[in-house]
């Protein structure tokens, strides 16, 4: 099984893919007198997708945090049909990497860093 971005495919372990709603555009509106408000509503702008990202089984601190530094170059650039297991979304772009608490050095002396994977999808109507 494997976790791709166009032709680009990401090693490692990693989570299921959460997608958010998409986003709405709304702007409200009070009219001075009148009771309540009213909506004017747009079409749906794009949505987030996100997964949980391990890196491991690294030999050093350097290691890991060469790791890290590769996945936040990529951010911005890689773009095209994100695939995991076989299920895709197209017109994504991947924005980084946010690690979710400190390294860990393991028993094994294999560092370790729990991290999310963000994602942004392009809604096209």
């Amino acid at each position: 099984m494997a976790l791709s971005l166009g032709s680009f495919t990401f090693s490692g372990r990693y989570g299921a893919i959460v997608e958010q709603p998409p986003e709405v555009a709304m702007q409200r509106i009070q009219f001075p007198g009148a009771y309540g408000e009213a909506h004017l509503l747009f079409p749906p702008g794009g949505t987030s997708l996100q997964c949980e990202y391990i890196l491991d089984g690294l030999a050093s601190r350097a290691a890991l945090k060469y790791q890290v530094s590769l996945l936040h170059s990529w951010a911005g650039i890689l773009t095209g049909t994100l695939n995991q297991d076989g299920v895709t979304w197209t017109g994504v772009t991947f924005l980084g990497w946010t690690p979710t608490g400190l390294p860990s050095n393991d028993p094994h002396h294999d560092y370790t860093q729990f991290g999310v994977l963000q994602f942004r999808r392009q809604v096209i109507q």
